[in-house]
């Protein structure tokens, strides 16, 4: 009896016979449809300071106490919150904007441009105007204030504004000090689209920058733990010491943005969720044919035929670049999964020009029906971000050489020479394909003030702003008379073309898209064919929420 009474007792005190590992808790304090875009502690640890564009409303910054969770908007509305310091100093951008190398509905602030505003958080914002042009920022323990700023089409960290630290041809941001302030911090995107991301540190005593992770896909978060800095990386959070030594400190289904690290430990973690559709439509009230429902597809190009290119960028099981003729039969693969970065059909060509990194990296000539992919290589180059056509057959390469700032390049595909045709700061990318006029005397590509017009014939002057754009407006495509642009605003059905002129400013109606029987999310990315008739467009449904997590080393 005393035997088995010992061994009842041993068993209840060593019950339940199998420890599970502990495992992080997660609660969410954030409860509408919408996107989150930046989040931080506040300085109590009680209260999280967050901005979002909830529903149809535009940017907000809200304060919600961890005790109640109950939400309430602080501040200015159209502002940012960029970042939160210990001494309760937030950082905003005023009048945020997207800028126009971003998605519609971007992931993080780092999509962002306006006005650098300091407001001490006392249960209300309360902003004062520093600095113009700003993209990111952050104030580090004895007041140096560090900036992301944009100059002749090129990203600079400076700190302090004015001290110029590093420059990129792509982004810059987030920024984040160490704690003890010796030590700043900083993403760095090259190329735009975040696919080459990396993570850098900058010691303030010695004005040394150097690489601690990276290159990897979309990073965008930073936050410090002690010594340690914790980033996100797609559905991956990681721990770097300042000498690039790594560790996994937590891997979650979907995209993931690190928002900040408080001192006790807790983690707020802001979860992105992205739904997908690509559709064809035709005349007004006709049903749309869908393209594709893939895991992430992406709008490439739109011949004039109305035939459609586009890419399955994620599963690597369907994976590959894809032409469909927009009237229902299934689409074709053209190319592999190599070939889905910046793709451009020529026009009156059966070729597909397509990207692809490496040593050196060249651009891939891809046949739409029978024949043999060609090579061009490009070394002079060390990135591209979008690829077009002219109508005679040469291709258009926007990136940059080493140092230098985003420009548009002439490669001829007989010889493989490669020539500058735009100043520093004029180019185009994925979201604003080169749409070359009908009549091949001219393309659409971007400046620092807006999508401007750049003749491709001699003596045809220097790029010109489009004039009459309107805030949330995109230029779309040329109109058939090669004189005029179609302009939308992507949103919700029924969305409202306008046929504007890009010297005058003068508008008028072209036509409505709103496709028959279409019940779900809004248009994100819309091409059109010079008649107006037929068209492409990219449906994407996103939701945020926002988490504080306990119990992650």
């Amino acid at each position: 009896m005393i035997v088995l009474l010992a061994a009842g007792l041993a068993w209840w005190q060593h019950w339940p016979p199998f420890q599970a590992p502990a495992q992080p808790e997660y609660e969410g304090i954030t409860f509408r449809q919408g996107a989150v875009l930046a989040a931080r502690f506040a300085p109590s640890g009680h209260d999280v300071l967050y901005t979002a564009a909830w529903e149809e409303e535009p940017l907000q910054t809200y304060a919600v106490s961890l005790d109640e969770l109950q939400e309430k908007a602080v501040g200015p509305s159209e502002a940012l919150l960029l970042n939160l310091t210990a001494r309760g100093d937030a950082l905003l951008l005023l009048a945020a904007r997207q800028r126009p190398d971003v998605p519609a509905t971007p992931t993080g602030a780092s999509g962002f441009i306006g006005t650098l505003a300091i407001a001490p958080w006392v249960g209300q914002l309360v902003p004062k105007e520093r600095l113009a042009g700003v993209q990111a920022a952050d104030i580090g323990p004895d007041g140096t204030l560090a900036v992301v700023r944009e100059e002749a089409g090129r990203c600079r960290l400076e700190c302090p504004p004015g001290t110029v630290r590093a420059v990129t041809s792509g982004n810059f941001g987030p920024v984040r000090f160490s704690p003890n302030g010796k030590l700043l911090a900083f993403d760095e995107h090259p190329i735009e689209d975040y696919s080459d991301s990396r993570v850098s540190l900058l010691d303030l005593r010695t004005g040394q920058v150097r690489v601690i992770l990276g290159p990897a896909e979309w990073i965008e978060g930073l936050a410090w733990r002690g010594a340690e800095l914790w980033c996100s990386a797609s559905d991956t959070v990681v721990a770097v010491r300042p000498d690039g030594s790594t560790r996994q400190v937590l891997k979650l289904p979907g995209y993931v943005i690190l928002e900040d690290v408080a001192p006790d430990g807790r983690v707020l973690l802001s979860r992105h969720i992205w739904r997908f559709g690509l559709l064809a439509f035709s005349e007004e009230g006709t049903p749309p044919q869908v393209i594709s429902r893939g895991s992430w597809p992406w709008l490439e190009d739109l011949a004039a035929d109305g035939r459609i290119l586009f890419a399955e960028q994620v599963n690597p099981r369907t994976g590959g670049l894809y032409l469909a003729s927009g009237d229902g039969a299934p689409a074709v693969r053209v190319g592999g999964v190599e070939a889905t970065t910046f793709s451009s059909l020529a026009p009156d060509r059966p070729w597909v020009a397509t990207w692809r990194s490496g040593s050196p990296p060249h651009v891939t000539l891809l046949p739409t029906g029978a024949g043999e992919p060609r090579e061009l290589a490009v070394p002079n180059l060390e990135a591209c971000i979008g690829l077009g056509w002219t109508r005679d057959g040469r291709i258009l390469v926007s990136g940059f050489e080493a140092g230098k700032g985003k420009r548009i390049f002439e490669l001829n595909p007989e010889t493989g020479s490669l020539t500058p045709i735009t100043e520093e700061g004029i180019y185009f990318d994925s979201f604003l394909p080169p749409k070359t006029s009908p009549d091949g005397s001219r393309f659409l590509a971007r400046s620092r003030d807006g999508v401007v017009v750049v003749p491709l014939q001699e003596g045809g002057g220097g790029p010109r702003l489009v004039t009459g754009v309107e805030v949330g407006e995109k230029v779309v495509g040329w109109c058939a008379d090669s004189r005029h642009v179609f302009v939308v605003h992507w949103g919700p059905f029924p969305i409202q073309v306008w046929r504007l002129d890009p010297d005058t400013g003068q508008r008028e109606k072209a036509r409505t898209i709103d496709p028959q029987g279409y019940h779900g999310p809004p248009a994100e990315n819309v091409f059109l064919t010079p008649d107006g008739k037929r068209g492409a467009m990219l449906m994407r449904l996103f939701h945020s929420e926002l988490f504080v997590v306990k119990g992650l080393t």
